[in-house]
């Protein structure tokens, strides 16, 4: 049976393992929290941020490739350099935070190798386009220039021929049957289909590979190098030096053969080389598209992360609300059943004691009375050692009892006595009255003697003085 003590202790100790289930309950439950909020505001969050950047980085290289494109060279330069580094720094913080896979990772990786090096290739097909572009513009506006002069010196030589003819007004001087005017006429035809060229390769820029106008550009193409070919076989100017501008050095004829036949080329090399860009720069939207896309999907892998981190606090939370509040019902459940038992098993018998002893405190003192022993526990004890208390109090009690009649009987005794005593001490007290009444006079007598004694022996000084004084005298009067 267990006694008082192991039954409070028994009761704090369930206590304590309740108390410990309910904490490490909430502990375990705050860890998991802890858990997923860290991940939230760590990796996830951290990913999350990744991926914005390198979206804004891939971005800022699209503007700065736009802005290359559109002639802004220096600061497209800086806006791809500036937009390359966020975008490399963006990935290398999503590969740190360990949440996106590896294989979704290398798909990255390798895309923004492509698009890298499709961006490149753009700008260098940019580049070389610009200046094929400006070659061929360079070669129209040489072979406008050239037809110029040409044009300028026939036109001076139908002049002189006029003024040297010395025709009168509203006659004819055969000049319009000229090869002078033949070359006037073929200038302005080579201008004409030399523009048409120019428009021709504007408007194929757009359609590269519409069939009419291609047809259209061979067509003016042919009109050129006719008209070409007509001014450098004119007697006028084939083998004639051009004597000024670029081609100074060469003949009108080989000028005028050299500039068709770089038209036709650059023509041709620009047209394609902008067909290549165009196709570079859909590539390269693509590409980006493709980027951005798995951009986008590594923000919603860590979207996923974070719903399903959020579900989990929530599981935690709600299995810890769960857990925690049976548990207290247990408690309260346990806490009531170890209230009764308390009442049944340590109040109730406490009670019974306490009653007891009031029976005995408040009654006739019968010590006889005993308390019920029942049990081995520490009420027990208490009533037991109270029984054992209340034995020797009565064997005390009997004891004095009996010393107290004794005692009685020797008071009487001694009760006599005193009596007897007390008559010889009243005799006595008068004896003594009497030799106190005679010591007084005695007393008295001996004052009287001892004054007469000192006034002789004041006598006795005085005459010994004057003794004393005499003989000073004579000593005096001898001398």
């Amino acid at each position: 049976m267990l006694n008082v003590g192991k039954r409070i202790g028994l009761g704090y100790l369930f206590m304590a393992a309740l108390l410990a289930a309910i904490g490490t309950a909430g502990l375990l439950a705050s860890e998991r929290i802890s858990d997923a909020l860290g991940r939230i505001t760590g990796p996830v969050d951290s990913t999350v941020g990744a991926v914005d950047k390198g979206i804004r980085g891939v971005l800022l290289q699209m503007i700065g490739v736009d802005a290359a494109l559109g002639g802004g060279a220096e600061k497209a330069d800086a806006q791809i350099a500036s937009g390359s580094e966020l975008a490399a720094n963006a990935f290398q913080s999503i590969e740190k935070a360990g949440l996106v896979p590896v294989g979704q990772l290398d798909r990255v990786r390798t895309k923004m190798t492509d698009f890298n090096r499709v961006r490149h290739a753009l700008l260098e097909l940019h580049n070389s386009y610009v200046t094929h572009y400006q070659d061929f513009l360079t070669t129209v506006q040489q072979t406008k220039d050239l037809l110029l002069v040409i044009e300028e010196q026939a036109s001076q030589a139908l002049v002189n021929m006029e003024w040297n003819a010395g025709i009168a007004e509203g006659e004819s001087s055969g000049a319009r049957n000229s090869e002078e005017w033949a070359i006037v006429s073929a200038t302005s035809d080579a201008r004409l289909a030399l523009m048409t060229r120019l428009f021709d390769y504007r408007q194929l820029l757009d359609v590269p590979e519409d069939p009419e106008l291609l047809q259209t550009a061979e067509i003016s193409l042919g009109d050129l190098k006719v008209y070409i070919a007509q001014l450098a076989d004119s007697e006028s100017l084939r083998g004639k030096p051009v004597g000024r501008g670029p081609f100074a050095s060469q003949t009108f004829d080989a000028a005028l053969n050299q500039l068709a036949a770089a038209n036709e080329a650059q023509f041709q090399v620009a047209l394609q080389t902008h067909v290549d860009l165009r196709r570079t720069r859909q590539r390269y939207g693509e590409v980006a598209d493709a980027l951005m896309e798995d951009a986008r999907q590594i923000e919603d892998v860590t979207r996923g992360i974070v719903a399903e981190q959020l579900s989990a606090a929530s599981d935690s939370r709600s299995s810890a609300i769960w857990l925690v509040s049976s548990l207290i019902l247990i408690g309260l459940v346990m806490a009531f059943a170890a209230y009764l038992t308390s009442i049944r098993t340590i109040a109730a018998p406490l009670r019974r004691v306490a009653g007891r002893m009031r029976e005995i405190a408040s009654g006739d003192g019968d010590l006889t009375a005993r308390l019920d022993v029942n049990g081995t526990d520490e009420i027990s004890d208490v009533s037991r050692s109270f029984n054992e208390f209340a034995d020797k109090i009565h064997e005390t009690v009997s004891r004095v009892s009996d010393a107290i009649r004794q005692l009685s009987l020797s008071s009487d005794q001694m009760d006599a006595m005193t009596n007897a005593n007390l008559d010889r001490s009243s005799r006595q007290q008068a004896e003594t009255a009497q030799i106190a009444t005679a010591t007084q006079e005695m007393s008295h007598t001996v004052s009287n003697v001892a004054d007469s004694a000192q006034g002789a022996l004041e006598s006795a000084t005085r005459a010994h003085s004057e003794a004393n004084s005499g003989q000073s005298i004579i000593e005096g009067t001898l001398r």
